[in-house]
């Protein structure tokens, strides 16, 4: 039964963004890039004037040709928990899978989160992007950064380039194309307002991602107040040691004020209480210093982005830009009392058939 069960779901998987159906989004990100491509080399790039047509033209070039390799690549990459694909294969999984995923039926690792809109467990989930119509983890986080960055200087070069056109149009009139000015400043009018909004969405994505990664967050963890399991783990150790230290040195101090000398053994023993009690971290991963966890203003106002229910739906468009699919999409794997999983019995024999015995 398990075995079924499991096979049905490989069969529902979305293994990356090119599985069909694509979405909506999907396409209007693929339109707009190309359509600016179009736009500049055949309405924008004749317009211009020397030097700026070089200049610009040269930025462009790459800024696109570099949009296309990292969001193409952010697309194609399988960013699943690779502990999943061993399990299915039966092989052990690793030292670090200590979640289990009831709907991925195996052993995963404790920063996963499986997705329901990919339905599978995504290796440091960090968003359900619905306009690159993929997860983002570990896999393709960073070519997902790479491409927002120079997607934004491509649209500056494009916002520019059309700016710069109708004033040199307002100014001296000039019809360099045979266009007629009813539509030229149809077309311009259009490409602003598709590319200026945009160009200011996509720099908030880029300074929202930066200050993630300079935090070192994720975007459930912003959207949750929840740090993932192996994480929190980390913290906690960290946390361990400089409070061991702390404590080590007081209780030293303390011994030789009373003894009038410094006893190492009686210095080192025992352990500071907040060390105990910042070691207990919950299955859930919520964070013990959740307040201070998003002190600050630009926390505050990436905050206030986030939709709630009955917020319009522009807010809502909005939030989904920023953030992807809500939270709700997302389940996290619990973590496992065994740090030693097993692989089920059907997925090991599954993995001998046909193999001589040694």
């Amino acid at each position: 039964m398990a075995s079924a069960e499991r096979t049905d779901a490989s069969f529902r998987r979305r293994r990356n963004a090119w599985d069909c159906p694509p979405s909506k989004r999907q396409v209007v990100t693929i339109v707009v890039c190309i359509g600016n491509a179009v736009a500049f080399g055949f309405f924008f790039f004749p317009l211009l004037n020397e030097p700026s047509k070089v200049i610009l033209s040269i930025i462009f070039s790459i800024s696109f040709a570099l949009t296309a390799v990292f969001g193409i690549w952010t697309m194609t990459v399988d960013p699943m928990d690779v502990n999943v694909t061993r399990a299915e294969a039966g092989q052990r999984p690793e030292m670090d899978a200590r979640a289990y995923c009831k709907k991925c039926d195996t052993y995963v690792r404790t920063d996963s989160k499986h997705c329901y809109d990919c339905n599978k467990c995504v290796s440091n989930f960090d968003h359900h992007c619905p306009w690159l119509n993929t997860c983002i983890g570990t896999r393709n986080y960073f070519y997902f950064y790479a491409s927002i960055w120079s997607l934004l200087v491509m649209l500056a070069v494009s916002s520019t380039a059309g700016v710069w056109v109708m004033a040199e149009f307002a100014l001296y009139s000039t019809d360099a194309l045979g266009l007629g000015s009813v539509f030229f400043w149809v077309t311009s009018a259009v490409l602003a307002t598709v590319n200026i909004p945009l160009c200011f969405l996509d720099l908030t994505l880029v300074v929202f991602h930066t200050y993630l990664c300079i935090s070192d967050k994720t975007t459930y963890e912003h959207l949750t107040g929840k740090v993932s399991q192996k994480k929190a783990r980390y913290q906690c150790e960290d946390e361990s040691e400089s409070c061991d230290a702390w404590s080590r040195e007081e209780r030293g101090m303390q011994h030789f004020s009373v003894t009038g000398r410094f006893d190492p053994v009686q210095g080192l023993a025992g352990q500071h209480p907040a060390v105990e009690e910042d070691s207990s971290v919950t299955s859930s991963g919520e964070s013990s210093s959740g307040s201070s966890y998003y002190e600050g203003g630009a926390a505050a106002a990436f905050r206030g982005l986030a939709a709630k229910e009955g917020d319009p739906e522009v807010k809502k468009e909005v939030s989904s830009f920023f953030f992807g699919s809500s939270v709700t999409e997302v389940e996290e794997p619990q973590l496992a009392q065994s740090p030693t999983p097993t692989i089920p019995a059907e997925l090991s024999l599954r993995a001998n058939v046909g193999r001589e015995p040694l």
